[in-house]
């Protein structure tokens, strides 16, 4: 027996399918549990990143301690399959805060890459909202939110004020974009897996994990 999940079963929490195995974890918490998972985590807004220094130093500390939820994009209503939901599910598997640091990073690369190129993944967004700028936030879902504009949408051609006042949604896909959409994602972070195998084993495995088989 191993404490792993399979690339599927990550690629589904993450994507939050129906079908995931941590399903209603968060609902299914006892009060201390929501207590304490309140407790460690933290909220902020994009802030550099150091790699290394005092304030390197600082930052990971901080990261290992509480779990880090970025809200750059002040939505009105969490997404029902945020990102955010999918990490405290993958937090009650015995994921450490730091190895949902590194996995939350990778779907934030999938996302906005995905949404800089004219590809698959743009179209989709764009046929919801043809004039939105993408905005990271963890209550959206993919961590990607969506500032609306009336027409052009490149930052180039926005101003700050008009950025800051635009409406904001928690999503920059549809739900009818979920089946298109799934695909592409599953590839690409089974790919990401392939080279990250350490993202399958929570480092203290706890409840549903202490039964999964890899």
């Amino acid at each position: 027996m191993t404490h792993k999940l399979t690339a599927d079963q990550l690629i589904g929490i993450l994507f939050q399918t129906d079908d995931r195995i941590t399903a209603g974890a968060l609902d299914n918490q006892n009060a201390v549990s929501k207590w304490a998972r309140s407790l460690f985590t933290s909220t902020h807004k994009a802030e550099t990143s150091y790699k290394n220094g005092f304030k390197g130093y600082l930052q990971n500390l901080k990261r290992s301690l509480t779990l880090e939820f970025n809200t750059s994009a002040k939505i009105e209503h969490e997404h029902p399959r945020s990102l955010r939901k999918a990490l405290l599910e993958l937090k009650t598997l015995g994921y450490s805060n730091k190895q949902l640091y590194n996995i939350k990073e990778d779907v934030l690369r999938f996302t906005l890459v995905h949404l800089d190129f004219d590809g698959d993944v743009k179209r989709l967004a764009d046929k919801r909202h043809p004039y939105t700028l993408s905005e990271w936030c963890d209550k959206a879902f993919l961590g990607a939110a969506s500032l609306e504009f009336t027409g052009q949408a490149k930052s180039g051609y926005r101003t700050m004020d008009e950025i800051k006042n635009a409406p904001v949604h928690n999503s920059v896909f549809s739900e009818d974009d979920y089946d298109a959409l799934y695909p592409i994602f599953a590839e690409s972070y089974a790919a990401k897996i392939s080279r990250h195998p350490e993202y399958l084993a929570p480092e203290k495995p706890k409840g549903l994990a202490l039964i999964l088989h890899g």
